[in-house]
């Protein structure tokens, strides 16, 4: 322990010493952030990915969650101005595998949307992090998807031509894309949507972004090894809990998008998201997003091995939500 407390200072003793000046408002300056990345280490601490037994693994999570706090609070403490203009902080909610990345970057291509991929903010509202910090994070790190071209593990290009990934014009709509995760949080701490929408002080919006079941749970096997059965118990859970927040919440702050509509139907189906969060699509914007969509020539779900008892349960369990009506293994 006390190699970890040596380290801890030592971090916090460079951001003191290089990241502000020694005049009596800097000093003050770097009071408040060292006390805010205390504050933050205490709460992430408290966050399940972050409480991992071992040492040497908590440090480097509390050591890399520090730097974050203390190179947000350094970039917007004299960028007031630069949110002024948001509108709408949007949530995907839903499962993983589900179609949240495709819709992130179609969104992030709009000139007056930032939507980064898998960033969870709602870890960083946990742990203390203004609303502007939230923000230079999600913009930061949009850019630099953009840059290195967001990508599926390198399978896939979401990369929209000729659009405005990773910058805009006018930043009207602000969010993020880690459905699966941003649910699960939610569904420990129910209090939380109020606390962001309380942070954020804009209006917030959800969009549940949904697939097949058979097809995200499929993919959860193939890409993390999760025994199907686990998933199914863990796809319906995330449904039951998105399900509930739905009753929490005015109708016209939810939408439901699926993934085979929006594959389909790809200019209509986009048209209506950017609508339900007060935007305009322009045609050149619409048609450049339909031209990297395709549906894909098999069935995730035909890869692997779904026995007929596990096909019933799932059939069984989709019953109890209306979002799920008319999804089959067949269809």
């Amino acid at each position: 322990m006390l190699a970890l407390a040596s380290a801890l200072g030592q971090v916090l003793s460079d951001y003191w010493e290089k990241s502000f000046v020694a005049t009596p408002t800097d000093t003050t300056r770097s009071s408040g952030l060292l006390s805010g990345i205390l504050r933050s280490l205490v709460h992430s601490d408290g966050l399940s990915e972050y409480s991992t037994p071992g040492v040497g693994k908590r440090l480097f999570r509390w050591l890399n969650f520090a730097r974050r706090y203390g190179l947000s609070y350094r970039q917007t403490r004299n960028a007031s101005a630069l949110f002024q203009d948001v509108e709408t902080y949007c949530l995907l909610v839903g499962n993983t595998r589900s179609g949240g990345s495709t819709l992130s970057a179609l969104l992030d291509a709009h000139p007056n949307v930032i939507l980064a991929d898998e960033v969870d903010t709602l870890q960083y509202l946990s742990a203390g992090f203004t609303r502007d910090q939230i923000y230079y994070l999600l913009c930061s790190i949009s850019q630099k998807q953009a840059i290195r071209g967001r990508k599926d593990r390198g399978k896939f290009t979401y990369q929209v031509p000729g659009q405005w990934q990773g910058r805009f014009t006018k930043l009207r709509v602000i969010g993020d894309s880690k459905a699966g995760k941003s649910t699960r949080r939610l569904a420990q701490h129910p209090n939380l949507l109020q606390q962001l929408r309380n942070l954020m002080q804009v209006q917030t919006k959800l969009i549940h972004v949904l697939r097949n079941p058979f097809d995200s749970i499929a993919e959860m096997n193939l890409r993390s090894g999760r025994p199907l059965a686990n998933g199914v118990d863990y796809y319906f859970e995330n449904c039951a809990t998105v399900a509930s927040i739905r009753k929490q919440i005015q109708p016209s702050d939810f939408m439901t998008l699926k993934q085979e509509e929006l594959l389909d139907d790809s200019e209509t189906r986009l048209s209506a998201v950017c609508h339900f969060l007060g935007l305009e699509a322009s045609e050149d914007y619409l048609r450049a997003c339909a031209s990297i969509l395709y549906k894909p020539a098999e069935r995730i779900r035909t890869r692997v091995h779904w026995s007929p008892e596990l096909i019933d349960s799932v059939m069984r369990k989709l019953e109890s939500f209306d979002f799920l009506q008319g999804y089959s293994y067949q269809d």
